[in-house]
């Protein structure tokens, strides 16, 4: 009689390492985009860079100017509008694309 090992097979492990994959994917996607955004903010012409992003709640996209933009705190942009006199923040990994002077600079 033979005996043979069969790996588990549960649906918990399948997801946990599914999940593992993704959160890698994120994670280098999110350095990818921030060298990306530190050269933007170091750049003297960064009000010449638009960058696009998903807003989940919304199911829209929208843009905002790299002028406005205040830092990079983790993996979060912060947006200063002096319009509206507020902060915005936006996950880097919500990015989709950045554009200087209307050309594809960077996109996801």
């Amino acid at each position: 009689m033979f005996i043979i090992a069969i790996p588990d097979l549960n649906p918990a492990n399948c997801a946990s390492a599914d999940s593992s994959i993704v959160s890698a994917r994120k994670s280098s996607l999110g350095k990818a985009a921030k060298k990306v955004i530190t050269q933007i903010q170091h750049n003297p012409h960064k009000e010449d860079f638009e960058l696009f992003y998903v807003d989940n709640n919304r199911k829209e996209h929208f843009s905002l100017n790299a002028a406005h933009l205040v830092r990079l705190e983790k993996e979060t942009l912060v947006f200063k509008l002096a319009k509206k006199k507020q902060e915005i923040f936006v996950p880097v990994h919500r990015l989709v694309e950045i554009t200087c002077q209307g050309k594809p600079f960077w996109r996801l």
